[in-house]
């Protein structure tokens, strides 16, 4: 199964962003997930987003 999430910004870890990434550490299926900004720092380096 293919998951696809849409975030207009993730640019801090609160909120949505806190349960898109929680989503992405836990899950085991293909997730892709499409933003128009986001903010390298913010994201940890166990996280699974990349360009």
């Amino acid at each position: 199964m293919r998951i696809l999430f849409f975030h207009p910004f993730i640019n801090c870890k609160g909120g949505s962003e806190r349960v898109i990434l929680g989503f992405l550490k836990n899950t085991k299926y293909k997730v892709d997930v499409y933003t128009y900004q986001y903010d390298k720092k913010t994201l940890s380096k166990n996280s699974k987003i990349s360009r």
